[in-house]
């Protein structure tokens, strides 16, 4: 997980040692930069997360989340984005915007201190970012079409709820029912296949990531709290989208 950064870098160096110098750019004063708006969706495929901490007398809780990894079994990525480019010319453009975005990710495997539970539920982030990202020069594709690539990242904040609820040894529900607001942030890398003036199809992945998170951890037959968990949550999403320049 450490090194997903770092790949992400990687393939925006090759994606822009892909494109021919000089391409594109009088199409960028044909189109036009002007602000946009886009919707966007996907898969979103969660890290496994591990959560720990302990209870007033001192006993070890963990808890072990593994997530599905498909967007047929609950586990997506939907979004929109606002922003404009303010500042353009002939090595491409710098774009900033401000987005909303949902993610959802459902269980797949679960365990409490090492034992694996019969378990139900899901964890869903919304979020905001403020993104700043670099876009590459035009160059030509299909049928007076063109493509671009991009870059670049963001900051802001995203609020994760827990709905996870097991069967104890005792047959009393217990489980993870709590909601944080913490600090996100984002980096991705993407292309954009300007069809028209107005309008294009954009594709990107992107690294989302939540800073410590925490839960608490009840009976939730009794409603008593047991432990509050220090938590993570980061993911790695591929989605598509249509972007509208005014």
């Amino acid at each position: 997980m450490r090194n997903i950064p770092g790949r992400v870098f990687s393939v925006m160096l090759m994606a822009g040692a892909a494109i021919p110098p000089g391409a594109g750019a009088a199409f960028a004063e044909e189109a036009g930069r002007a602000p946009y708006v886009t919707v966007f969706g996907g898969s979103n495929f969660a890290f496994d997360q591990t959560s720990t901490g302990a209870n007033a007398a001192g006993a070890p809780r963990n808890v072990e989340i593994d997530f599905r990894k498909s967007l047929f079994n609950g586990s997506y990525l939907v979004g929109g984005a606002f922003g404009s480019d303010f500042l353009d010319g002939n090595w491409g453009s710098l774009r900033a915007e401000g987005e909303i975005s949902y993610r959802s990710s459902r269980l797949d495997d679960f365990s409490f201190n090492g034992g694996n539970q019969n378990f139900q539920g899901k964890e869903t982030v919304l979020a905001g970012l403020a993104n700043l990202a670099y876009d590459t020069p035009y160059f030509n594709v299909l049928f007076g079409t063109k493509l671009n690539f991009s870059a670049g990242g963001g900051v802001g904040a995203g609020r994760i709820r827990y709905d996870v609820r097991y069967v104890g040894a005792n047959t009393n529900q217990l489980g993870l029912q709590d909601s944080s607001t913490e600090f996100a942030w984002q980096i991705f890398v993407g292309s954009d296949w300007r069809v028209s003036k107005h309008w294009s199809l954009y594709s990107d992945i992107r690294y989302f990531r939540l800073s410590d998170p925490s839960v608490e951890r009840r009976n939730l037959t009794t409603g008593v709290l047991d432990s509050t968990l220090q938590s993570e949550y980061s993911s790695l999403a591929a989605t598509s989208g249509i972007r509208l320049r005014f």
